[in-house]
């Protein structure tokens, strides 16, 4: 192999810059700054006018993680009510989810069948109730898109939130439909007597596929409903 050729030794400056792949005196383009550096520059700029010092890395940190004031304003459009109601519909699900696990390893067919048939009720309860809540929210045009519309100075931050809201409970709604399909292959095949004290495992899985599901509620609801509630 060759050795690639090399200006030599005694060679004068601009010379050996001939040789370079680039332009040594090509002006260097400083990357337009992200959202987070101009929010952090802006906060120690105003941070600096009104105390005279530059805060600290914890003060910096506290500014970028507390919630947006235009997400707490967008929280205030979802009826807690209704939130809290849900909330209390699915941990009524749970409890008789608990109890068709129970029913099963005891044997008790009838009980079983009964309380598969109460979780998938209290389920499609659920489901109704978020369904009347996204009809209110497309009514009020508060679904993200061409035909969101929000007064005020946090359109653009509300946009965001029911980006987020409509996005998370959404993707929890699809895991209740799922949830209550199998909750009715499992009353089917209670029905058949496929269930017994010595045979339960489906039963079991399901149930900890329904609690997780509730679980998952219990985080979202104070997520997105009670924001700015306790103010």
């Amino acid at each position: 192999m060759t050795d690639a050729k090399k200006p030599p030794i005694s060679a004068s400056t601009e010379e050996a810059q001939s040789w370079l792949p680039f332009p040594v005196n090509a002006p260097r383009v400083r990357p337009p700054l992200t959202t987070v550096q101009k929010q952090v520059l802006d906060f120690i700029v105003a941070y600096r006018e009104e105390n005279g010092v530059s805060p600290t890395l914890q003060e910096i940190g506290d500014r970028l993680t507390a919630v947006p004031e235009g997400f707490g304003h967008a929280s205030n459009h979802l009826d807690l009510t209704l939130g809290a109601f849900n909330t209390a519909v699915l941990i009524a699900s749970s409890l008789t989810m608990a109890l068709a696990v129970h029913a099963s390893q005891l044997g008790k067919h009838g009980r079983l069948v009964l309380y598969l048939v109460l979780t998938m009720v209290l389920g499609s309860v659920f489901l109704g109730v978020k369904g009347y809540e996204y009809a209110h929210k497309f009514h009020e045009h508060l679904v993200p898109g061409p035909h969101f519309q929000y007064p005020g100075v946090h359109a653009h931050a509300a946009q965001i939130f029911f980006s987020l809201y409509f996005a998370m409970t959404g993707l929890h709604a699809l895991h209740m439909v799922i949830g209550i399909g199998i909750m009715l292959v499992l009353t089917v095949m209670a029905i058949r007597g496929r269930f017994g004290h010595n045979y339960h495992t489906p039963i079991e899985i399901s149930g900890l596929y329904w609690h997780f599901v509730d679980i998952v509620w219990i985080f979202l609801f104070p997520l997105l409903y009670l924001i700015e509630r306790h103010t």
